[in-house]
């Protein structure tokens, strides 16, 4: 609208300029008929209107479009999407979120409300969180080598243990240079319709083959961490390892598996990058290819990369404990069910399932946040390994007196 400003959350009605013309040759209107419907207002072009289409903006905006027999999806919303100078849209039905072939004659839209997504936008805000995450990752990688790869190095760690634990660290890291300088590069140059992301991933040398090769050798790495954790004679590793962290928030093993979440964060990114990218942008056949690689990694490894992050997360509760709790045996051979008198009243942690109170004998669970989710896992079906689920501070009130003390729970799939 020339020389007029929207205001926000108000009707507007947007019609093509009289000297240009839809498919059809209908809604001719100069631009400066373009009404605006304020204070809640409708306003109807002069000319006849066959029906009407609310639409939904991305800024909470709403447009009324007017319609006439013969005109497509596209041509109804083009004057709109020209006005916005958006050069790659999608339109969806507001209330089942089905995409509408802009082909479609613009009739199958009456009395409907459709929500108009600015596609190019879209594309390239995925685009600077994936750059962003990956300053992330990569500073952890740097972590990961400047607080205990290199000082085990100078500690004398054995050249074979130093190779399963931090063997795979050195080439995420180039990968993740690589990654960084053209992730940048393509958000400075950043072009709507030629900005190549797909592109810029299938060109790096093993990508994500280099993750795949990663997970089987941290799989290695966590159990070289739990055999020298659990040995009379680490000859100091796990005093060395506790002083390089010092009061870091990041121990050695969450700095270790953030690989294997970046993976799967390349997973989300592209994925969405996929939905923002239309099938006509020839980056869409590039993301396509590189997304399918990523997923059928993901598919092939999730298991065993789940069992090990578990694993870990057990070992870290030991740790937490001087008795031996045995916890990476099996179910059965932990604690046998006892007579348990306190009602648990919950502060920051999820409340478990029936299934799981039923197995915990006269405990009552109550949640003072009242969450609505609550995440148990079985034990695994073929090894019968408990799982980790959750952990946090607790108030513990005995039902015989009405002191209440503050604990700190870990939840597993079997015992609290």
């Amino acid at each position: 609208m020339d020389g007029m400003e929207r205001p926000p959350n108000k009707e507007y009605a947007l019609h093509t300029p009289r000297n240009s013309y839809d498919s059809a040759g209908f809604g001719m209107l100069r631009r400066e008929e373009v009404m605006l419907a304020a204070n809640g207002q409708k306003h109807r072009p002069g000319r006849g209107t066959d029906y009407e289409v609310d639409v939904n903006l991305p800024n909470g905006d709403k447009a009324k479009l007017f319609g006439r027999a013969g005109m497509s999806v596209e041509s109804l919303i083009q004057p709109l999407v020209q006005d916005l100078q958006w050069t790659e849209y999608r339109v969806m039905i507001s209330t089942s979120r089905v995409q509408v072939d802009l082909e479609e004659s613009s009739a199958v839209l009456d009395g409907k409300e459709v929500d108009i997504e600015d596609v190019g936008a879209m594309r390239k805000k995925v685009g600077a969180e994936m750059l962003e995450s990956e300053r992330v990752y990569y500073s952890s990688l740097n972590l990961v080598i400047d607080t205990y790869a290199e000082p085990l190095k100078k500690w004398r760690l054995h050249k074979v243990s130093q190779d399963t634990l931090f063997g795979g660290i050195y080439g995420l890291k180039k990968l993740s240079e690589n990654l960084l300088e053209e992730l940048q590069d393509a958000m400075d140059r950043w072009n709507e319709t030629k900005t190549c992301i797909g592109c810029l991933l299938n060109r790096q040398p093993n990508f994500p083959g280099v993750f795949e090769d990663y997970s089987y050798s941290y799989t290695q790495a966590v159990r070289l961490l739990r055999e020298k954790r659990s040995s009379q004679h680490d000859n100091g590793f796990t005093a060395f390892i506790s002083a390089q962290r010092g009061t870091a928030v990041h121990s050695l093993d969450s700095l270790l598996l953030v690989p294997n979440q970046r993976i799967q964060a390349y997973g989300k990114l592209l994925n969405d990058l996929l939905y923002a990218t239309p099938a006509s942008h020839h980056d869409h056949l590039e993301l396509q290819r590189v997304a399918s690689s990523v997923a059928q990694l993901l598919d092939r490894r999730t298991e065993a990369l789940s069992f090990a992050d578990n694993q870990m997360k057990l070992e870290y509760i030991q740790q937490r404990f001087t008795q031996q709790l045995h916890l990476n045996r099996p179910i059965t051979s932990l604690f046998q069910p006892t007579k348990r008198k306190k009602i648990i009243s919950t502060s920051n942690i999820t409340s478990p399932t029936p299934d799981f109170l039923s197995s915990c004998g006269d405990v009552q669970v109550t949640d003072s946040r009242q969450s609505k989710t609550a995440m148990v896992f079985k034990q695994d079906q073929k090894t019968g390994a408990r799982r980790y689920i959750q952990e946090g501070p607790v108030n513990l009130t005995m039902l015989s007196k009405s002191a209440t003390k503050e604990r700190y729970l870990f939840l597993l799939s079997d015992v609290i």
